[in-house]
C-alpha cells in the first residue's frame, strides 16, 4: 500500500511518527501461514517495517491493523506482532 491510499488520519499519524523516529516507515501487505497473525513491526536499516494482514475479504479493515500498529510505535514498541490470540 502506497502512503497516498492512506485515510488523512492515518497518514498524517504515519508523518509524525517518521518524523519522530527520523526514519520512513514502509507499509507491507502480508499474508501469513500463521492465521493468528495480524500485523509485524520490525526494525530494519534506516527504517521502520510495519506489515499487515491483507489476505481477508474487504476492503477497509486493514486500517484498523495499521492504526493499532501505529498506537504502539507511539508507545515506543518498534519490535512486536499482533495476534488473533494475545489478550492485548
Amino acid at each position: 500500500m502506497r502512503t497516498e491510499e492512506l485515510p488523512e488520519p492515518l497518514q498524517v499519524r504515519l508523518e509524525a511518527v517518521e518524523q519522530a523516529l527520523r526514519r520512513p516507515v514502509v507499509l507491507r501487505a502480508a499474508v501469513w501461514d500463521d492465521t493468528a497473525l495480524r500485523g509485524r513491526l520490525t526494525r530494519r536499516a534506516g527504517a521502520l517495517v510495519l506489515e499487515y494482514r491483507d489476505d481477508g475479504v474487504g476492503c477497509f479493515w486493514r486500517y484498523d491493523i495499521i492504526a493499532e500498529l501505529l498506537d504502539h510505535v507511539e508507545q515506543g514498541h518498534l519490535e512486536l506482532e499482533l495476534r488473533d490470540d494475545d489478550p492485548t
